[in-house]
C-alpha cells in the first residue's frame, strides 16, 4: 500500500502539534537534551579517531548544554524581553501616535513584561498556540486530499 507524502505530511503536522500543545515548555528539555547527546556523541567520535582536544571540546559543550540549557533559555528570555520593550519605546518615538501604534506599543511591553517576569508562561502558550496551529494545518492538509480525490 502507497501512502500519499501529502497524507503522510498531515498526520505529521497532527502529531507534532499534539506533542506540543501537551508538552509544552517540556519539548525544549527533549531537544537541548538531544542537542547535548550529539554533541556528547560527536565528542565520544573525535576522540575514538585520536582527536582529544577537539572531542574534549564537543564533550564539554554537550555536557554544558544539558545540564545548562534552561539557563540558557532563561537569560535568552530576558534578554528578548528587554529588548522587545525598547524597541517598542524606540519605535513610539518615532511613530504617528495614533491608536493603532499605541495597540502595537502596549502589546509589545506586555509581552516583553511577560518575557522578564514570566517566561515560562509564555513558553508554554507559546508552544500551546504552536501546537494547535499545527494540528489545524495538518486537519485542513487531510480536508484538501479529500475533497481533490473526489
Amino acid at each position: 500500500m502507497k501512502i500519499d507524502k501529502r497524507l503522510l505530511n498531515a498526520l505529521l503536522h497532527i502529531v507534532v502539534g499534539a506533542l506540543f500543545a501537551y508538552f509544552k515548555a517540556g519539548i525544549v528539555n527533549w531537544i537541548l537534551t538531544a542537542v547535548g547527546v550529539v554533541f556528547i556523541i560527536n565528542g565520544i567520535i573525535q576522540v575514538s579517531n585520536k582527536k582529544i582536544a577537539p572531542g574534549v571540546v564537543y564533550i564539554a559543550i554537550g555536557v554544558a548544554i544539558i545540564v545548562f540549557g534552561w539557563t540558557l533559555v532563561e537569560i535568552a528570555m530576558l534578554v528578548f524581553g528587554v529588548m522587545l520593550i525598547l524597541s517598542a519605546i524606540s519605535d513610539y518615538s518615532k511613530s504617528k501616535k495614533d491608536k493603532v501604534d499605541l495597540v502595537k506599543l502596549l502589546v509589545s511591553v506586555i509581552v516583553g513584561g511577560l518575557l522578564i517576569f514570566s517566561g515560562f508562561k509564555v513558553i508554554d502558550w507559546l508552544f500551546i498556540v504552536l501546537g494547535v496551529t499545527l494540528i489545524l494545518e495538518g486537519i485542513l492538509q487531510i480536508i484538501t486530499l479529500i475533497k481533490n480525490k473526489k
